[in-house]
Parts: structure tokens; sequence; C-alpha cells
């Protein structure tokens, strides 16, 4: 899905996916295996979120504060009083700079060397256990259950 028209800024892709990240990390304590499956649970998740701050940087607010007015069933106002679309540019700072960036290097970096390199894997293979099964030589259960353990460990860790 794409927002067009003249926002007030664009959300950038590792910023969306870092602020998802974050998301589902929070939202595991919810996850019930016998309602949903893994993928299901975090791709609604991460899906909504990345809607959620990319319609927050085109309007201008902040995620928590589309949140807010999504609930209340609220569209934020983004004209100017005399009609014209309101265009700034987006911010140019460090990616460095940006907390989400900040927590998930915080995270991966508190994780032991062989999980760093196991996520790291995951994240190659686009979050397939059975990708990461055949480039482990494992089977595909016993990889998605050494991630569920990771995934455990990264939830203890926030």
């Amino acid at each position: 899905m794409k927002l067009d028209s003249h926002g007030r800024a664009e959300a950038e892709p590792e910023e969306l996916v870092h602020d998802a990240f974050l998301a589902v990390m929070e939202a595991l304590p919810r996850f019930n295996p016998a309602t949903a499956q893994f993928t299901t649970f975090v791709y609604g998740l991460a899906r909504r979120r990345m809607w959620l701050v990319a319609r927050a940087g085109f309007f201008g607010v902040s995620p928590e504060q589309m949140h807010r007015m999504d609930t209340a069933q609220r569209t934020p106002r983004y004209h100017h009083k005399d009609g014209c679309l309101r265009i700034t540019i987006a911010p140019t700072a460090d990616r460095e700079e940006r907390l989400s960036v900040r927590r998930v290097a915080t995270i991966r970096h508190r994780l032991p060397r062989a999980d760093r390199r196991l996520l790291d894997l995951f994240l190659q293979e686009g979050g397939y256990y059975a990708a990461v099964a055949r480039c482990l030589g494992r089977e595909p259960h016993s990889v998605r259950q050494r991630f569920y353990g990771l995934f455990r460990r990264i939830r203890a860790a926030v």
C-alpha cells in the first residue's frame, strides 16, 4: 500500500522495519500457538505497525498520536488555513540517531555471537525457517524451536 499525495515526510524503510521489530517483540507474550501460526501473528503485527508509522510520517504526527487518532476513528488534518498542502522535507538526521535503530542495536549486541549470526541468517533468508534449515543442514522443526527460544530471550531482554 502506498501513500500518494504530498505528505509532510516519508518514512524510511529501515525505520519501519526496526519499529515493527520492536512492536513484535513487545507483543510476543500475547502469542497463543493454539489460535494462530507464529508467522501469521508476526505478519499482522508488523504490517499494521509499518502502516501506522508510514501514515504518522505522512501526516506529521508521532506513531502514538496516530494510534490514538485511529482508535478514535479520526483522520489528522494536514491542510494549511489557506487550503494548500503543507510540504516539509523529511529529516536528514543520521540513521544511527534514531531511537528504534539504537534499541535494536542494543538488543542485538546483548545476544551471544552464535545467536546474532543465527538472527542475521534468518533476516538474510527473509524470515523463512525452512531456508535457514537448508543452509544449516537441519530439520525445519528444530530450527523453528531454536528461533522460538531466541525470540523468548530477546523478549526477556526488552
